[in-house]
């Protein structure tokens, strides 16, 4: 892997991009850019070697004092103690086109077996969420995901598909495959709802099945001591698609559950209940719990 100096500098670079920033210096932005393809290229030999697997991040509901899960969003993560953000590994296989091998031949295989494991211990109807570009939605993705879906004995009912803030909303009624795919029990998710460009244009889009709102926007809650606006974008997912589901991203204390609570119906992400963990940590911390063993 690049240096970690090389790296927060590409990190950066990244990070400038989402947020449509110009740069400054064309002269190091060329041997940042350099840096980037050679640490894509890093991290791809990386994934063929086996050193990233499939982790998750379960959503929970509250009842009174008592919490199930009953979805889970699939993380891709390093083995290895290098710090990689996922956002950075995202837009890097995206960039340099490694995307689409990623996602079919060494996501999907992985993420549906667990799903096999994840529903004998959570139920039927146990879902996984994936982070799915909107132009890798085609008829080879459909047939891969249909293939492994069969294979491990579990449904499209299973299956979530998040769509990042970085995407072109505009272009989402020029997609077939998201109506084909909704017709078979997928649902969508508008992921990071109030960062960047993920904002009310986005829920314009089409209609979201879930909205998970960023957790920049419960940092901000959090600091200012005030939850109105979580609220309110709720409210205003809702008013899209009043059987919406609204997750909140980045919990990671008392003091988000009880305010949330008071504004009812949110469904709970964040490292207050668990980081992303392996499906059979995942079973091992909360199956049995929650199937009243």
């Amino acid at each position: 892997m690049i240096s970690e100096e090389k790296y927060k500098r590409v990190e950066k670079l990244i990070e400038n991009y989402l947020d449509h920033k110009p740069a400054e210096n064309l002269t190091e932005t060329i041997e940042i850019l350099m840096d980037a393809q050679q640490l894509e290229k890093d991290i791809f030999e990386s994934i063929k070697k086996g050193n990233f697997e499939m982790t998750y991040q379960p959503k929970f509901e509250l009842d009174g004092k008592e919490k199930t899960t009953k979805s889970a969003e699939a993380l891709f993560r390093a083995k290895e103690e290098y710090p990689v953000n996922p956002e950075v590994v995202f837009v890097l296989l995206k960039k340099f086109k490694h995307e689409k091998e990623v996602l079919l031949n060494y996501q999907l295989p992985v993420i549906c077996r667990d799903i096999a494991k994840l529903k004998n211990s959570f139920g039927d109807d146990y879902r996984v969420s994936i982070n799915v570009a909107s132009e890798l939605l085609n008829d080879e993705f459909y047939n891969k995901l249909k293939s492994e879906l069969d294979k491990n004995h579990i449904g499209f009912k299973n299956i979530e598909i998040e769509f990042l803030e970085s995407e072109k909303f505009e272009d989402m009624d020029k997609i077939p495959m998201i109506n084909k795919l909704k017709s078979e029990g997928v649902l969508f998710a508008l992921d990071d709802f109030g960062s960047r460009n993920a904002d009310k244009y986005a829920l314009s889009s089409m209609q979201f099945d879930v909205v998970k709102i960023d957790k920049g926007v419960l940092e901000t809650a959090r600091k200012n001591d005030d939850y109105s606006t979580i609220e309110k974008m709720a409210n205003l997912a809702k008013k899209k698609n009043p059987n919406v589901k609204v997750v909140v991203e980045g919990i990671d204390s008392d003091k988000d559950i009880e305010n949330l609570k008071k504004i009812g119906g949110i469904i709970y992400q964040g490292w207050k209940f668990s980081k992303a963990i392996p499906s059979d940590k995942l079973i091992e911390k909360f199956g049995a719990k929650q199937m009243g063993e």
